[in-house]
C-alpha cells in the first residue's frame, strides 16, 4: 500500500493549528508580565501558572510553546511552493511568527 501525499494547503492549516497554542501562551505571558508592574516576577510567575494543572511547571509549559511553535514552522516550510499568493503569505507569516515565538521562548528558558 503506498500513500499520497498531503496537500500543501493541509499543511499550511496544520501549522496554523499549530501555531494558536504557542501564541495564546505567549500571549498570556506577555499580558500578565506587562500589566501588573507593582508585582514581583514571582508573584507574576504564580498568576500566569494558576491557569495550568498542579503537573505542569514553568519550564514544561515554556517547552510545550517552543515544540508547538518548531512545529508549526516545520509544517508551514513544507507548504511555500505554492501557486497562489494568498497561501504563500500565509506560508511566511507562520514561519516568521513561530520562529519569533521559540525565539522568545528560548529566552524564557535563560
Amino acid at each position: 500500500m503506498s500513500t499520497a501525499p498531503a496537500p500543501k494547503k493541509t499543511y499550511e492549516l496544520i501549522a496554523i493549528i499549530f501555531l494558536l497554542p504557542a501564541l495564546y501562551l505567549q500571549y498570556r505571558w506577555i499580558s500578565i508580565f506587562s500589566g501588573s508592574e507593582s508585582t514581583s516576577p514571582s508573584a507574576r510567575t504564580a498568576r500566569f501558572m494558576d491557569i495550568f494543572p498542579e503537573v505542569f511547571s514553568a519550564r514544561s509549559i515554556v517547552f510545550i510553546c517552543l515544540a508547538f511553535a518548531v512545529l508549526a514552522v516545520v509544517f508551514a516550510s513544507k507548504s511555500f511552493n505554492q501557486r497562489k499568493l494568498v497561501w504563500r503569505i500565509s506560508s511566511f507569516m507562520v514561519v516568521m511568527l513561530g520562529s519569533l515565538i521559540a525565539l522568545l521562548s528560548l529566552f524564557q528558558m535563560l
